[in-house]
């Protein structure tokens, strides 16, 4: 699961008919000479977002014993900016649509245009960057310290970490996200290799005894079970609360809830901000109950 993400983003990349740092029209263009292949590329991209969070938590989860603190660091952070990322408007999508359905490019671009302006989008765009680039950083440096695998893999994915924070084109991008890729192989290895009773614990009812230790000083163990009790209620609270202060009807037409939404801009305003806040519980709640 490691190395999948960062070689399907660094496929989409390259698969993608526009530049990386391309501005709407010239994307709307390229989407529209091969529409095919932008298709593919938004299909490569819903796969990354199935294997992200679930890969930096496999390289975390790989050193946290030998590198418990980075290990740490790096997993929570890396787990806010990619849960926070899905939240990032794509203007690729629009471009898609834009040309499948001869829509008015001129009106999309305004509506994207609007889109990416708002405070969240700039809010989340920001934080993605700088906490899932530090957050590969500091797994790159646990992989190192725990010696999960060959160092050169460590230092590939510490150093991918880095360059995705470098203003770069398509190609720098796409060879970022495939360092990625590649350096998260010492996860794999380190995972391979290690036994049962070095990857975790036994179930509870196969243990044969107790063994009860005093350790002292700091242990992250505490702040891992900390965040994963504090990270379970929120979102199951804030889904069903939201259920039942929307704005419409769940049964209502599309065309309907349209104009509903944009009748009450600041319920809309404060659902997005509160999704990006409760993004990144997700994950850990999924941790917890495989735990």
């Amino acid at each position: 699961m490691g190395p999948l993400p960062g070689i399907i983003m660094a496929l989409k990349i390259a698969t993608s008919p526009f530049g990386r740092r391309d501005d709407l029209a010239a994307v709307l263009t390229g989407v529209s000479g091969d529409a095919a292949r932008e298709q593919l590329a938004l299909w490569l991209g819903l796969a990354f977002s199935l294997t992200v969070l679930h890969a930096v938590m496999a390289v975390a989860w790989a050193s946290r014993r030998r590198s418990p603190w980075f290990a740490l660091a790096g997993g929570v952070l890396s787990v806010i900016g990619f849960s926070v990322g899905f939240a990032v408007p794509d203007s690729s999508a629009a471009a898609l649509v834009a040309v499948q359905q001869a829509l008015d490019t001129t009106k999309v671009a305004a509506i994207s245009d609007g889109v990416s302006a708002t405070a969240t989008a700039t809010v989340t765009s920001v934080i993605f960057a700088v906490t899932s680039s530090v957050g590969l950083l500091l797994l790159g440096v646990a992989q190192w310290r725990a010696g999960t695998g060959p160092r050169w893999l460590a230092a590939l994915l510490g150093l991918s970490g880095v360059a995705h924070l470098v203003p770069a084109g398509t190609a720098l991008a796409a060879a970022a996200w495939l360092a990625t890729g590649i350096g998260s192989v010492g996860a794999s290895i380190g995972l391979v290799r290690s036994a049962n009773d070095d990857f975790d614990l036994l179930p509870e009812a196969r243990r044969t005894a107790v063994t009860a230790t005093s350790a002292s000083g700091r242990d992250a163990r505490t702040v891992w079970r900390t965040l994963l009790a504090i990270a379970g209620p929120p979102l199951a609270l804030y889904v069903a609360i939201a259920r039942f202060l929307l704005p419409y009807d769940m049964s209502d037409a599309p065309e309907v809830i349209f104009d509903k939404l944009v009748d009450h801009p600041g319920f809309t305003m404060i659902t997005m901000w509160i999704a990006v806040l409760l993004a990144p519980t997700c994950m850990p709640v999924s941790w917890q109950s495989a735990g």
